[in-house]
């Protein structure tokens, strides 16, 4: 799985820097093949609802037991979902950029006023300078205090940039998160 991740990516790149086309790099069955392995897959698990009825509410596995946190990205001004996540017991890690911390989170949220980014851009300077705006996913948790070995919930919404950002990362930081909702 890791020759496949590592082939996809390298392709995604090659078409990105404009070096070749996709009729150059790949033959209409390796395109349909490549489609597949992105397809959501039925883990037989049941599914419950978290979050508010509208937007900002998913359906997610009921296997959240032994969570200890959830990482939450783009989360906006509504935040039910991550609320859900407190009361099931999980520390609950929020970041957005465009919008001010919410007033009186409870105790267990956290708010980071910042933009998930692919990768580091400015090695000079230390991710948490706030004036850049912006940390990797991988920092993020690395800075919350959480053990390596934590099971963590990832839901991410972020305009279109998710794919992105789960693909900047290496297969065994993406293990860490049980339960992703994108």
């Amino acid at each position: 799985m890791a020759v496949q991740h590592n082939r996809l990516k390298n392709l995604r790149q090659r078409l990105q820097n404009q070096e070749v086309t996709p009729e150059e790099l790949a033959k209409p069955w390796e395109i349909h093949q490549a489609i597949r392995m992105m397809r959501p897959h039925d883990a037989d698990i049941p599914l419950i609802r978290m979050g508010p009825d509208s937007d900002g509410g998913y359906l997610v596995p009921d296997d959240l037991d032994g969570i200890k946190a959830c990482f939450s990205p783009g989360v906006g001004r509504q935040y039910g979902f991550e609320l859900d996540c407190l009361r099931k017991g999980m520390e609950v890690y929020m970041a957005d950029g465009s919008v001010p911390q919410p007033d009186d989170l409870p105790d267990g949220m956290h708010f980071l006023p910042r933009y998930l980014m692919t990768k580091v851009e400015f090695s000079d300077v230390h991710l948490t300078d706030y004036r850049k705006g912006s940390i990797t996913l991988k920092s993020w948790v690395s800075e919350s205090g959480l053990e390596e070995q934590d099971e963590l919930m990832l839901q991410m919404d972020v305009e279109g940039f998710e794919y992105d950002i789960l693909l900047a990362q290496s297969d065994t930081f993406r293990k860490r998160f049980r339960v992703m909702v994108v």
